[in-house]
């Protein structure tokens, strides 16, 4: 697991060093003596967390926060100072420092300072990163499909999209709620505005009612989401501590539209069923549900496979620049198939096909051994004995299979979300996964 990375400012050689020496124990640490140093080193340095004196020779402390907050606002900065200084370190904390404590500092305690000012950099992070409607170009956000199911289906974004409701989407897992929230959101007043998601499955239950509120400064998701849309998934695992809090960030809310945030809920079974078995507020479910869209498993519309596949091959022909083709037999093997993690499923197992298949166009067979047979391919199979290449394909499957789940993903693979983005960062992925 990859360490914290820390930034310490200190003036004064002898305690610059000597702290150094303790805290490289435990992070990742590069000292300078200057503020001006530090902000010049800041983009390579890349930093968690800073450790700064208030008070420097040349630009302050202070002055550091400031052009900090220009260069990268979610950096948090924990301030040092002497025992006079109490009244310049609130002034620090009323600029958005995370804290400071008093010279010198017991190494425990400024050790967990340390450490919860990096996480909470970490959570601000992925709070901008999950602003997504922007970044989506409008291929990738288009819905596809034209049996009768998403007909209709189409036909209700669009005349939903435009209220201001909030909408509970229901449908099994990898059918697309994320898509049509996004589509929901396009249509609506608030198209300019952030589209945010909440995964409630994505995160520990106890911090979900801190992920989505926010605390000392942190607008949570719903303060991100503010005039636009937020949509949260896996609604039916959010905790009763996070059901009462997002029911009362409703009440509070204006009673007809527009709300400051309009909630787009997914939910994968039936909600109602919860309600009555006391695992669901029925106020939240009823205003949650005040308009409702159920989207089809892909089994039910098995006319659109062709289609979706042609598709998702040639978005990874395009990213990779290579001709890649599926023949009328690999067409019809995928079309055969029940899907039971519908899209989402087929969606992995084309890039399964591009990556792994060696020869255009991919055959039935392909289809057979690579996507409907049980177990691994062969090693014999495999394009590549490079680790490093090897590795990359592991973490572009894991990241399609689960839709671009960063924290899923990294579970699949067995390390850390810290590395997971260091790994995006080592193979250039980072503009293709995270949509800032």
């Amino acid at each position: 697991m990859s360490r914290t990375k820390l930034l310490f400012i200190e003036d004064d050689a002898t305690f610059r060093n000597v702290l150094c020496r303790e805290l490289r124990n435990q992070f990742d640490v590069s000292a300078y003596s200057t503020a001006e140093e530090g902000l010049r080193v800041f983009d390579s340095v890349a930093p968690d967390v800073c450790l700064v004196d208030l008070h420097l020779p040349g630009k302050s402390g202070l002055d550091f926060l400031r052009e900090l907050r220009l260069k990268q606002a979610s950096i948090q900065v924990v301030f040092l100072t002497g025992n006079g200084d109490v009244g310049d370190a609130v002034e620090a904390m009323r600029e958005g420092a995370y804290d400071f404590l008093v010279k010198p500092a017991p190494l425990d305690k400024l050790e967990q300072t340390l450490l919860k000012a990096a996480e909470k950099t970490m959570l601000i992070a992925d709070v901008q990163r999950l602003t997504v409607a922007s970044a989506w170009s409008h291929a990738e956000g288009e819905i596809l499909g034209d049996t009768a199911p998403m007909l209709e289906l189409k036909r209700s974004i669009e005349k939903f999209g435009p209220r201001g409701e909030c909408v509970l989407i229901a449908g099994e897992r990898g059918t697309g709620k994320e898509l049509v929230a996004l589509n929901l959101h396009r249509r609506s007043l608030r198209a300019n505005a952030p589209f945010v998601v909440a995964n409630c499955r994505a995160v520990v239950p106890e911090r979900l009612t801190l992920d989505l509120f926010g605390e000392h400064g942190n607008p949570g998701l719903w303060g991100a989401a503010r005039g636009g849309s937020l949509f949260v998934d896996a609604i039916e695992s959010l905790p009763a501590a996070a059901q009462d809090a997002l029911m009362g960030a409703l009440v509070a809310a204006p009673e007809s539209p527009p709300l400051p945030v309009r909630v787009l809920a997914a939910t994968e079974g039936d909600l109602q069923a919860e309600v009555h078995a006391g695992r669901f507020r029925n106020d939240l479910f009823q205003r949650l549900s005040t308009l409702r869209l159920t989207l089809p498993a892909l089994r039910d519309r098995r006319a659109d496979v062709s289609l979706l596949a042609r598709v998702f091959l040639r978005r990874v022909a395009e990213r990779e620049n290579t001709p890649l083709e599926l023949s009328p037999a690999a067409l019809d093997a995928l079309s055969a198939h029940d899907w039971p993690g519908n899209v989402r499923e087929l969606k992995s197992a084309i890039t399964r096909l591009a990556v792994l298949v060696q020869h255009q166009p991919i055959t039935g067979q392909d289809v057979q051994e690579f996507v409907l047979r049980t177990g691994q391919p062969a090693v014999g199979a495999l394009p590549t004995l490079r680790i490093e290449e090897l590795e990359q394909q592991a973490l572009v499957l894991a990241l399609e299979l689960t839709g671009s789940d960063k924290k899923a993903a990294a579970e699949q693979l067995g390390v850390s979300l810290r590395t997971l983005y260091n790994m995006l960062e080592r193979y250039d992925l980072k503009g293709r996964y995270i949509r800032h």
